[in-house]
Formats: structure tokens, sequence, C-alpha cells
């Protein structure tokens, strides 16, 4: 009788969420943010922290969203993080356990936490203890891609920032966020430095410092005339820049004139990092894994780099590439793989075939050189960034007793009409959107 008798499983579902990240909050406590789980039923998720080696605990179930503010933990322990989903069907496994967080005893030490708001209005304040910080955002500066750039004051300073302002579903959270943990731990003379980062439930605000300037190709094309001593100098700054982000395991695979500003002091920032990448030495990032940080595919637009077009991984040599194509536009006012039709300039591309024809008359060798070197098809032909800052054209016009200007000058009109033209197709493609 009782051979036959089956006792009802509860039905475990294949389905896991990803493993979390962990941000540290303002005033204490973590954020954790995981990518929400695919399925046509309800989910929601219970989330469990471990200390020291110790049993799972459960901290929350039935969490509706995505991610959940831990606060309540003790101080001072080491902690880390899994989730499970639920649906219907059952539980699922959990997650891979998060990296290892301390929760902070001294809240106010850890640098630019992330400040949960509930609502993002025209004027946010941050409560810190017995003090406060309220920010007034004001007029727009710019409208990017995925973003909107505005005016942004301090009540009690009357500093004015530029706020990045994103919004974002569930499924794009963790993506979005991760230009805020890469710039919150970047400091370097050429990087845009952030200042405070918002959440809300569906826009994070990223409080950076206010570049002045013109983009790169635009402040140069305000002279009425630029030399190879002027490209130099501009290519030194943007190669320090990204020698120092490759030292810390970061690309940026975004290098164009559009993220770069230059103030009237010919001093540059690179100001964008909305598609901008850990990496481990050695260890190529897959498209498909870039890629597949967001379900939409929209957040991350890699630029057209042979090792891309050629399915491969990406890596610090792919900003060399852009860095090269950044080179020759300055150079010649023209794209280093011109063609009539995008399959011919793709096959330009992946075979290396550079249209120096296109560039200024009287170019000394060095410079030719080092564009060749930057645009080899391969990516492990390319020189690192910082083998760039010894190239020995870049060297010669560092040198402090070099004249600042040459014998060779280039007239701004063909670049003038290379950025109107530019425009003009950028129109076309917002017209065309719906």
């Amino acid at each position: 009788m009782f051979s036959s008798f089956k006792i009802p499983a509860f039905k475990r579902t294949q389905v896991h969420p990803n493993k979390p990240e962990v941000l540290q909050l303002h005033r204490g406590g973590v954020l954790l943010v995981w990518r929400p789980v695919q399925s046509s039923d309800p989910v929601s998720y219970c989330v469990q922290y471990c200390t020291d080696g110790g049993e799972w605990t459960i901290l929350a179930d039935q969490v509706t969203d995505s991610c959940y503010a831990v606060k309540d933990l003790p101080r001072g322990a080491s902690y880390v993080f899994r989730v499970g989903c639920i649906t219907k069907s059952g539980s699922g496994p959990f997650s891979e356990a998060s990296s290892p967080v301390v929760m902070a005893t001294h809240p106010e030490e850890t640098p630019i936490p992330l400040v949960q708001i509930e609502s993002l209005e025209s004027k946010v304040t941050i409560e810190d203890g017995q003090t406060s910080k309220s920010y007034s955002f004001l007029s727009e500066i710019n409208r990017g891609r995925f973003s909107v750039l505005t005016l942004c004051r301090d009540a009690e300073t009357s500093q004015v920032f530029a706020a990045k302002i994103t919004s974002y579903q569930s499924e794009q959270r963790q993506l979005v966020l991760r230009e805020y943990q890469l710039l919150r731990r970047l400091h370097h003379p050429h990087l845009v430095q952030l200042h405070d980062a918002l959440i809300a439930p569906s826009h994070v605000v990223l409080v950076e410092e206010l570049c002045p300037g013109k983009e790169l190709l635009h402040s140069l094309a305000a002279r009425d005339l630029y030399a190879e001593t002027h490209v130099t100098e501009l290519l030194v700054q943007i190669l320090g820049a990204v020698d120092y982000l490759h030292s810390r395991r970061v690309v940026h695979l975004d290098l164009k004139s559009d993220n770069m500003l230059v103030d009237d002091c010919n001093h540059l920032k690179i100001v964008d990092f909305g598609s901008a990448q850990c990496f481990v030495p050695g260890q190529p990032l897959h498209i498909e894994h870039i890629h597949g940080l967001s379900d939409s595919k929209v957040y991350i637009v890699l630029p057209k780099a042979p090792e891309i077009l050629e399915g491969q991984g990406v890596g610090p040599e792919t900003d060399v590439w852009a860095i090269g194509v950044l080179s020759f536009i300055m150079l010649s006012a023209d794209s280093p793989f011109q063609a009539d039709h995008s399959r011919e300039e793709d096959r330009n591309i992946k075979k290396g075939k550079i249209q120096f024809g296109c560039c200024y008359p009287g170019l000394s060798e060095g410079a030719l050189t080092f564009m060749k070197s930057s645009l080899n098809n391969k990516s492990w032909g390319r020189p690192s960034a910082a083998e760039c800052l010894q190239n020995p054209w870049l060297r010669a016009h560092r040198a402090t007793h070099r004249a600042r200007y040459s014998k060779v000058c280039f007239s701004t009109d063909k670049l003038k009409a290379y950025l109107e033209q530019k425009e003009e197709k950028r129109d076309q493609v917002r017209h065309k959107d719906p």
C-alpha cells in the first residue's frame, strides 16, 4: 500500500538569476542588483546572505524587483549574497555568490556612495546626518543616444556640475550602474570626474564635473590653421588617459571626437564611459558577453574595429585602433577606410586597407608610421597605449625645446566640410528613428 503512495515534491525551475553586484549605499548598507529572470509567469526573488563561511540565511523573500537594499546587517563584518527566483512552477537554483563586501563601519568615509531617491524631481536633497546637500537640475546641455546631460547646481555652494541622466528598465539597471562603478574609482586629469551618483526607480543620475570646451574635432575646426604639433598635443593627452584606464583594467570602447572635450587652453577630457568595460589581461572580452549585458543591446555601441567585424574578442588593442582612427581624421579630415558602400568600408577595415591618399600633403614619416601601427588590422600587431606614448613622433613633439609651430600647416576648410557632412548624416538617422 505505502509503496504506491507518492509524496508530492515541490517543483524546481531551472532558471536562476545572474550573480548579484554589490554597491555601497549612502549612509551605510549596500544595494544588491541582478539581472531579472525572463519568465512568462510572475517572478519573485529570495535573497540570502552568508558571513565568514557560515550557513546561508534568508534576508528577504517575495522580493518583486531585481534589486534589494541591505541596511540592517551588523557593520564591520564581511558578507556574500546570493539570489534565487520563485515562480508558480517552483523555486529555482540560487545564483553564484556575490563578491564579498564589508559593511562599512564609517559609511561617511565611503568614496562616492550611491544615493537612493524615491523619484527624480527638478530639485533633489541628499540628507547626511545633521547636514544636507541639494542639487537643482537646470537647462539641457546635450542629448545622447540613451541619456540627457543637464546643468546641475549645488544649492549651498552654487557650484555648477553636469548631470548625466539615464532612464532604464529593470533589465538595464545593472548595465547602467556599471558606468557609475567604473567612474567612482577613476581619477585622472584627462578623465571626467564623478562627484555624486543618485538612483531612482527608473533613472540613474551621475553628477560629474562640468567640462568646458568643444568636441575634439570641432576644437580643431575652430582654428584657421593647425599643424601636426596640435594633433600630437591632443594625442598625448588621450593616450595618457587611456594608458591609465588600461592600467586600471578598463577598456573604453567608444573613443571618438564626440566623447572628448577640449577647452581654450587645449586641455582635453574624455567624458563618456557608457560603453566601458572591465577586462582581465590576456582574456579578450567577447562581443556576445558585452551585448548580453543588455536584452535590448542598445546601451552599448561598439566601434567597427577589425576584431569586432570578425566576431573576435575586444580588449585594450581596440581602444588603440580607435585612437588610430581619430588621429587619421585629424590629419586628413576623412575616414581611414573611406568607401562608397558600407560593405566595402568593412572589407577595407578587415584588410587594413588605409586610404593614405586622403591625408593632408606634407605629413611627416613619423605621423604616417604612427597611423599604420595603430590601425593594424591584427590586434596583436598594434602597440599598447604605453608604447604609443614612447613613439618617437609623439616624443619629439613633446620635447620642451621644440618650437610650438611647424612649417607645414593645414587649412581647416576640409575638416569643417567633413563635420558638416557628418552632421547631415546624423540628422538623416534621427529622422529615420521612430
